[in-house]
This record gives structure tokens, C-alpha cells and sequence, in this order.
């Protein structure tokens, strides 16, 4: 848990982002993805409420149903 991170930029060459990743980032606003990703994890952007948009690379073949997932 991160309560400080405000953006993220990842340079080509990541292919995954592992469970978990940003989970609770509460003050996570941006993300650039590289085309390069192929796969992200489970709940990886959960639970980030100020999260605006994000751009899924076309070439992800691994998407976890709960990338995304927010909580009530």
C-alpha cells in the first residue's frame, strides 16, 4: 500500500505486472503502459479510487478479471 504514488511510467521491455501490484495506491491518478506488456495480474489497480484512465496495450494476452476491481 502506497498512499504517495501519484503516476506511473513504464519504459518498453515490461512484459507483466505482478499480483498486487499498485493495490491500494489510494492517490494513484496516471498510468502509461509500454506496448510491450503482455500480462497483468490479479487486483493490480484495486482499490485505487483516484485512478482516471488507463490504457490496456493491445497485445496483453493475460488480463486478469479483477485488474480493476473496486471496492464499495
Amino acid at each position: 500500500q502506497d498512499t504517495t504514488l501519484e503516476r506511473v511510467i513504464m519504459e518498453e521491455g515490461v512484459e507483466k505486472i505482478g499480483n498486487l501490484a499498485f493495490y491500494q495506491c489510494s492517490k494513484l491518478k496516471e498510468v502509461n503502459l509500454p506496448n510491450s506488456l503482455r500480462s497483468i495480474g490479479r487486483m493490480v489497480f484495486s482499490t485505487c479510487p483516484s485512478l482516471e484512465e488507463i490504457a490496456i496495450p493491445e497485445k496483453i494476452t493475460i488480463l486478469s478479471s479483477e485488474t480493476l476491481y473496486m471496492e464499495d
